[in-house]
């Protein structure tokens, strides 16, 4: 992997250098948060017959992707001239509370058009209106271990691990030029792509070993196979 000519210092401790040309910049900046669902009981939701159902995106779709899987949804009845936040492509999610540090304020990007989509309640909507920022390049940087260290340092609480909002807001993220943005939002996806087709096939090589461990007990066992001392 090539470095880049001339770095910088960024000015945050948790961070350090920064290629020379590479901005720095508070989320607030970028964009705006919203809510999800408001309002809601436990009697508005998964009414298979209602023909005011409408998807939303539920928790774990955030919790389990960094990219929001649309086959995915749930259902929720939404009134007509009801009041609610949809979102729409690009938009990020943020997972505002948790069961522990390690899962708190992790994101998702919503990379697909939708029609009408709206998000759960547990979580927050963070929609970009900077034409600057690639939202995928965006989601990837909140992966990083400074910005995950940054926001999980920020939540508190004992039984749930809540974060807040201006916690986000607040946030201190680095911005390259928009090509680069998307260059690295796009060489991220292929090897994302590589190392979870390498996941998978060591899984199935896992499964047919223990195929093979069972198999072969069995075997031995009820004297299918001689063992000679």
């Amino acid at each position: 992997m090539k470095k880049y000519d001339t770095y910088k210092d960024s000015g945050i401790e948790w961070i350090g250098e920064i290629p020379e040309h590479w901005d720095e910049i508070r989320m607030r900046y970028l964009g705006f948060l919203y809510g999800g669902l408001s309002g809601k009981s436990a009697k508005d939701f998964n009414q298979d017959s209602n023909p005011n159902n409408k998807p939303f995106i539920p928790f774990t779709n955030i919790y389990n992707n960094t990219e929001i899987d649309i086959e995915n949804l749930q259902t929720v009845v939404i009134n007509e001239n009801e009041n609610q936040n949809k979102a729409k492509k690009n938009d990020l999610f943020f997972l505002m509370s948790s069961e522990n540090y390690d899962d708190v304020g992790k994101s998702a990007v919503l990379t697909e058009d939708v029609s009408e989509v709206y998000l759960n309640s547990f979580c927050k909507g963070f929609r970009i209106t900077d034409k600057a920022v690639d939202s995928k390049f965006l989601n990837y940087l909140l992966f990083s271990k400074p910005l995950r260290h940054a926001l999980m340092i920020e939540a508190n609480g004992f039984t749930r691990i809540n974060l807040k909002i201006d916690k986000i807001s607040d946030l201190n993220v680095l911005l390259p030029p928009t090509s680069e943005q998307i260059a690295i939002a796009n060489y991220l996806d292929q090897k994302m792509a590589e190392i979870d087709e390498l996941i998978a096939n060591a899984k199935k090589l896992i499964d047919l070993l223990k195929e093979y461990r069972t198999a072969l007990i069995s075997e031995v066992v009820t004297g299918k196979i001689k063992v000679v001392d």
